[in-house]
């Protein structure tokens, strides 16, 4: 083939490779979008990704549904949306994935090369629970307990490596306490465990633990930010109960894919922040 008719074909061949992208991205999508939550429902974190959810559906025109797949602290929902097809239909809410390789040795995918990360959904602070018959009204009073009572009382959590895990260790190793880890599939199970007295103690989202914390089944004794939350105004931060230096705000966020393509990317990116700025979101 003469040689200005072989750059011709391969210059048409590179046009049409580029423009098939946006294209693509115009058309999609074309069929429902899951986000799978790696822990079980009524968490904290799937709340706030339900309401997310439910605005990004309607400006994309497609379903998207909530997958909850709880199990390994996070690993097994992570894992699966690691090795999906990376066409904008599979992703991942989460805020444990960037502490797994320092937590376990053999986490099944590679953060950094099989996940991106698609938007912040925001940030938010745990509050630290007691069941009501536990006999402490404040941190101090938990402390004093747990000292008196080494290795006898117990916490719950949404798994080994989960956020509210990270943040109990943390509030352990300022304060002294020796408490049991009782892990379980997610937040709700968690708090849940609490309320009927199967664990003692946990940290919990402030908007899924607010209802059970004003009927009385679970007692607030601090929230894990640096300072009082709006929502709590009469519950100290744990810094200012006397536990200098501590604080812990959780925050969550969307991944996708790795190679997924940077014009659906975009467009998911956008309608997330699109979503976030809806004040019945916020």
């Amino acid at each position: 083939m003469h040689p200005t008719k072989n750059w011709n074909c391969a210059a048409f061949a590179a046009l049409v490779t580029v423009t098939a992208l946006p294209c693509g991205a115009q058309r999609y999508p074309e069929r429902p979008i899951r986000i799978v939550v790696p822990y079980a429902p009524g968490g904290a974190t799937d709340l706030a990704v339900r309401f997310v959810a439910d605005k990004m559906s309607a400006a994309l025109g497609q379903q998207i549904v909530v997958d909850n797949r709880p199990g390994a602290g996070s690993m097994l929902g992570t894992e699966l949306v690691a090795k999906s097809a990376p066409d904008g239909y599979t992703l991942l809410q989460t805020n444990a994935t960037v502490s797994m390789p320092t937590l376990f040795p053999d986490v099944p995918f590679d953060m950094v090369k099989d996940l991106k990360p698609l938007s912040m959904l925001g940030y938010s602070n745990l509050v630290l629970t007691v069941h009501p018959s536990l006999p402490v009204r404040s941190v101090k009073e938990l402390i004093a307990l747990a000292k008196r009572r080494p290795g006898e009382m117990n916490y719950a959590t949404a798994g080994s490596g989960s956020f509210i895990h990270l943040a109990m260790e943390y509030l352990i190793s300022l304060s002294g306490m020796k408490l049991v880890h009782v892990p379980y599939k997610g937040g709700a199970p968690g708090a849940i465990a609490t309320m009927t007295g199967e664990t003692q103690i946990t940290f919990g989202g402030i908007g899924s633990s607010l209802p059970h914390i004003k009927q009385g089944r679970l007692r607030a004794l601090a929230v894990s930010g640096t300072k009082r939350h709006f929502s709590l105004p009469d519950v100290p931060s744990v810094d200012e109960a006397g536990v200098k230096g501590f604080a812990a705000p959780s925050w969550y966020g969307l991944f996708a894919p790795s190679r997924t393509p940077e014009a659906i990317m975009v467009k998911l990116a956008t309608e997330a922040r699109s979503a976030l700025a809806d004040s019945g979101v916020r």
